[in-house]
């Protein structure tokens, strides 16, 4: 069927029609076209205006004449190959046109092969559409413009010898004369798409020093903000490396990442995302403007996969079990303790009170008891019943979530829970939380200008209904997180939030915070217990509901 029958199709069809065309097109053709009215075309296009707007291409309106599309060659050539992939009316090829499609994948496969340039499956599908569009719009008489001098100290040679080869055998193959220019967009195009391993040393040195200096920053940037260490991981280091080398391509000139799996990416694995969109921030300083969503979610697997390897690694800890009792019970207890917390605990120890003085408590993490114990020792110790109960361990596995038994205290506080905020702005919102945060938690007289230099940064409310405001450095005397639930949505920056969670870690904090910044993480990525807290805006609501995040 020749013709769109729906609008998403006709905005597909308007989208590749447009792009095509050498001269302006009347509102009045398309509609006749297309069999639909005047008013239905003008809608679709605006549509398509957005779709064009994302590739830096603007439609042009002149009266009496009509629609033209105009933007510069790459730019547009870019939404020609994102046509290919995902627009149906783009894919709709002669057998003339199909041949010559194969005999270029035919070319880039045997000449990708000779040379150590790796692209993947999708990859070099979308190659062959770049390089025969780049044969059709070069026939068209459109020239691209790219000279060897951006070129040559940028990319990895073997692309530029790849695109070398493929333009004197397209020359050949066609009987055309693609110019120079044609063999540097090609070999910009493979770059970008091209996967490296900076271990195999192959790489030009002024290039790797350019990705190794972005993904310190980017490491930096996480530990200033959130302070999480990632600093000292090689492997995480290498891994990022070899992602920006190719991405400083595709930012460089406006070539879209595809990522299919992006929201399922950033769903599952909302912490690894959240951390990854604080670490792209140093970014923005580099290319002018925001890190694509699409590359955000790839540096999200990357971040994910050292996050659970570290979860991995997580240390077990040791107990001891004083009981009041006989030893027979006191081991009893401490085979229900490590059948049921085998998840968090490794060695369970028990002792009876009079052999405390002699007992090693460099063993163990934390001591539980059944009998009060009147002297301080060097653990922590959380008092028990002598049977194992259920609200015990709800209880008991909230704590060994933990590195400490008071993280969640320390930073979680009554006090710093607020309902029924007022404002329609978030600078509004933001102003009204900083304006009730106690003294006693020594924010800086700047506090509040650090959160609006954040947000100007880049919008923080990253999940439905919630914000996570921070300053952009760490200022304040106390870790500390404030929970406040709005009196109805506001605009934050991307969508409508009802939920702030405002965060601030000390300048000194010592202690780990991954668990903390993971758990709330799972908090914000979850729908639901989002809109629970917004029906019941108490502070014993959020705790339990944290307390039901599985990690």
């Amino acid at each position: 069927n020749d013709i769109p029958n729906n609008s998403k199709e006709r905005e597909e069809w308007l989208l590749d029609y447009l792009l095509k065309q050498h001269k302006f097109v009347r509102i009045d053709d398309l509609s006749e076209m297309l069999y639909v009215s005047r008013s239905t075309i003008t809608n679709d296009i605006r549509n398509v205006e957005d779709s064009l707007k994302s590739y830096h291409i603007t439609l042009i309106r002149r009266p009496n004449y009509g629609l033209h599309i105009q933007g510069s060659e790459f730019d547009i050539r870019n939404c020609m190959i994102s046509q290919f992939k995902d627009n149906k009316w783009a894919q709709r090829f002669s057998d003339k046109e199909e041949n010559e499609l194969k005999e270029i994948s035919k070319i880039l496969l045997n000449n990708i092969q000779n040379q150590k340039v790796v692209l993947s499956k999708s990859m070099i599908q979308e190659m062959t559409s770049c390089i025969y569009i780049a044969k059709v719009r070069y026939e068209e008489n459109y020239k691209i413009t790219v000279s060897k001098n951006e070129v040559v100290h940028r990319i990895y040679k073997p692309c530029i010898d790849v695109a070398t080869n493929i333009v004197e055998e397209l020359n050949e193959k066609f009987h055309i004369h693609l110019l120079d220019s044609e063999i540097y967009y090609i070999a910009i195009n493979i770059a970008a798409r091209s996967d490296y391993n900076v271990l195999e040393g192959e790489l030009e040195s002024g290039v790797i020093n350019q990705a190794r200096k972005q993904a310190t920053q980017m490491l930096d940037c996480v530990y200033d903000m959130m302070h999480l260490d990632m600093r000292q991981n090689l492997s995480l280091l290498y891994d990022l490396i070899s992602f920006l080398i190719p991405m400083d391509i595709r930012m460089r000139y406006g070539i879209i990442a595809k990522n299919p799996f992006a929201e399922a990416t950033k769903k599952k694995y909302f912490f690894a995302y959240n951390v990854a969109s604080q670490a792209v921030i140093p970014l923005k300083k580099t290319y002018f403007h925001e890190v694509p969503e699409n590359e955000i979610a790839y540096l999200t697997s990357i971040f994910a996969l050292f996050i659970e390897q570290e979860k991995d690694k997580k240390k077990k800890y040791n107990i001891l079990v004083i009981c009041a009792t006989n030893m027979s019970t006191s081991k009893l207890l401490a085979y229900q303790y490590k059948k049921k917390f085998k998840k968090y605990i490794d060695e369970v120890y028990t002792c009876e009170m009079y052999n405390l003085d002699s007992f090693d408590f460099s063993k163990v993490d934390y001591i539980f008891t059944t009998v009060e114990i009147n002297r301080v020792l060097p653990k922590p110790v959380l008092g028990i019943s002598a049977f194992l109960e259920d609200e015990e361990v709800e209880k008991i596995s909230s704590i060994l979530k933990f590195k400490s038994s008071n993280t969640i205290a320390d930073v979680y506080s009554e006090e710093l829970f607020y309902d029924n905020i007022k404002g329609e702005t978030k600078e509004e919102i933001l102003f009204e939380i900083c304006k009730r945060i106690p003294e006693k938690y020594g924010i800086p007289s700047d506090f509040y200008e650090g959160l609006l230099r954040r947000e100007e940064i880049t919008g923080t409310d990253l999940a439905k209904h919630v914000a996570l405001p921070h300053p952009y450095e760490t200022t304040s005397d106390i870790s500390f997180a404030c929970i406040s639930v709005l009196d109805h949505p506001i605009r934050w920056t991307r969508q409508d939030v009802q939920v702030v969670i405002l965060m601030a870690v000390a300048e000194d904090e010592q202690r780990d915070l991954t668990n903390f910044l993971q758990l709330i993480s799972e908090f914000i990525a979850n729908e639901s217990a989002v809109l629970q807290l917004v029906e019941e805006p108490d502070f014993t609501t959020f705790v339990n509901l944290l307390s039901q995040i599985e990690m």
